[in-house]
């Protein structure tokens, strides 16, 4: 919640927006929220630990991904947050949009690295660009608050509105709470945005 109501943070607030201000404080805490909850994994990998790790070595990506899974949620190994990060930067470099989501969550969170949230945002979109729906709500997200990015309700709303077109019921929601802060012009030229990222930005078959 800190680093919501931080984002907030300005020299002057007139009186008369001071309830705006903790309003808006409260909608970006929640559109954070529905954007890292469906993040997830699923933790029971039912595949042979060794064969991950032999793979992994070689240089498969999904093993790779796999490995960071692993040790983010203690599968199979000791939790270990900077192995995790590891993995997933492993894989992640290859072009694998799932870890470089991982990536950037574990970035945006501080778990196992420094918080950073540029190279959260760096990580969001390239798996965004890919088409992934839940990096396209997490890079929205982060235009919303200003993390990482220069703060642009109207990028941020495109990218969830993105997300929303390719199946984040999360985003729906999302994108409900964004439009109420933004004008009607401004939601329009968000639209029109939209259609070009979803044109440029579809899932990878």
């Amino acid at each position: 919640m800190n680093r919501v109501t931080d984002s907030l943070t300005m020299n002057y607030i007139p009186a008369m927006t001071i309830r705006l201000a903790k309003a808006l404080a409260c909608v970006f805490a929640a559109l954070t929220l529905l954007s890292h909850s469906v993040i997830g994994a699923e933790t029971d990998l039912g595949i042979d630990k060794d064969l991950i790790i032999q793979m992994a070595e070689q240089g498969d990506a999904e093993a790779q991904s796999a490995m960071g899974l692993m040790y983010q949620y203690g599968e199979g190994v000791t939790k270990d947050y900077r192995e995790a990060a590891k993995w997933y930067r492993k894989a992640a470099e290859q072009g694998l949009a799932l870890a470089q989501l991982r990536l950037g969550a574990i970035y945006d969170g501080g778990k196992g690295v420094s918080v950073d949230h540029k190279e959260a945002a760096k990580w969001y979109r390239k798996a965004a660009e890919q088409g992934y729906p839940k990096s396209q709500l997490s890079l929205g997200v982060m235009y919303s608050l200003g993390d990482g990015v220069s703060k642009d309700y109207v990028k941020a709303y495109a990218w969830i509105n993105v997300a929303s077109a390719n199946g984040n019921k999360n985003a729906v929601k999302a994108r409900e709470m964004i439009s109420e802060y933004m004008s009607s012009r401004r939601i329009r030229k968000a639209q029109k945005l939209a259609k070009e990222y979803f044109q440029k930005y579809q899932p990878k078959k």
